[in-house]
């Protein structure tokens, strides 16, 4: 089960930068660019798990919260409420379990 929940884990990622490009494209073009970027960046320093900064468990899951949850306000920003409470549903259950088994 923890190599599903692990890749699951990579698809919401990519479904958080679709999600930012998404809202990006409706508002203009070069945030369709950027906030995926900022995300990526931020992603790399702080969550990845090779990350340049370390941070605790809680602020981890904190970090977490915050990094997906702006891809769930994206979705719903961009008129999309329905697909970001099931990105959000999604991404806390698979937190969960992976949390469940240590990870």
């Amino acid at each position: 089960m923890k190599p599903a929940s692990l890749g699951l884990a990579f698809v919401l990622e990519l479904a958080a930068l679709a999600a930012l490009a998404y809202w990006g494209w409706g508002v203009a073009w070069e945030l369709a660019i950027a906030a995926p970027a900022a995300w990526i960046v931020l992603w790399a320093v702080f969550g990845s798990p090779r990350a340049r900064v370390k941070l605790s468990p809680s602020r981890h899951l904190a970090f977490e919260v915050v990094m997906f949850g702006s891809a769930a306000v994206a979705l719903w920003a961009a008129g999309q409420p329905v697909w970001a409470i099931v990105f959000a549903a999604v991404w806390a259950v698979n937190r969960s379990l992976i949390a469940a088994r240590g990870g």
